[in-house]
């Protein structure tokens, strides 16, 4: 009932005269000239990364980096303009794969060749034999429940969801709480990253291995859009509101 989403840095085809600065930048210790400016989303981790990224600096390397809550409008204009600001780019899973399918990023097999000895493999995201970004961080998810409530009423934690609605079911019945469930169902993007995460642990493939084309319209995407209407039932009214900042 855990899934992991990557965090991933990329080089923009706008970045290639700045490469060996960005490099050079990365230890902290060798000499560099130039100016690096990579665009970021802004939440708090790339902000421990661009206070990381700000004590490289010196006199003669300049860094700017951009952190905006309008990440992916600006990722895009980024990347179509003829000329950019930005030399790199943060982007994560929904982001990355369409700048590389319009070939908007460029390799990092030189660079990771050269400079980077103490990556892991799998932090190396590669589209074929091509390293296009370099994951960072990785998001935990977690199901949360209220102990406090499970031992009034007798249940155990849950370890599958059937667990998880049958607790709620419970709940409900006893009417301890009135919305005895509670998950970021907004539409658009947080419930698209819903039905992955159960689709996935329902044991789904998203696309064909031969084909490429969309492989959820199947047992285990029925499955999976069941599950959420049965997890949905428990839910608030609002819930096609909630998002991951509530």
């Amino acid at each position: 009932m855990k899934t992991m989403k990557t965090t991933l840095l990329a080089l923009t085809a706008a970045s290639i005269a700045i490469l060996p600065g960005v490099a050079s930048a990365a230890g902290c210790g060798i000499d560099a000239a130039g100016e690096v400016n990579v665009l970021m989303n802004f939440f708090p981790v790339l902000e421990l990364l661009d206070k990381e990224m700000q004590e490289c600096a010196t006199d003669k390397l300049k860094i700017v980096n951009k952190l905006t809550t309008d990440h992916r409008g600006e990722l895009k204009n980024m990347a179509e303009a003829s000329v950019s600001p930005f030399d790199a780019a943060h982007v994560a899973n929904a982001t990355i794969t369409p700048l590389q399918a319009k070939g908007q990023l460029l390799p990092l097999n030189d660079l990771v060749a050269k400079y980077g000895g103490t990556l892991e493999d799998q932090m190396l995201i590669r589209f074929g034999d091509q390293i296009m970004a370099v994951a960072f961080m990785a998001n935990a998810e977690h199901l949360f429940y209220r102990k406090d409530i499970f031992d009034q009423l007798g249940i155990a934690a849950p370890k599958t969801w059937d667990d998880v609605l049958a607790a709620a079911e419970k709940i409900k019945a006893a009417k301890v709480v009135e919305y005895p469930f509670g998950a970021a169902y907004k539409t658009g993007w947080e419930l698209g990253n819903v039905f992955i995460d159960l689709y996935l642990a329902h044991g789904g493939e998203l696309f064909d291995p031969a084909t490429g084309d969309q492989a959820f319209d199947n047992d285990a995407g029925l499955a999976t859009l069941q599950l959420m209407k049965s997890l949905g039932s428990y839910m608030s009214p609002n819930a096609l509101a909630i998002d991951f900042a509530a």
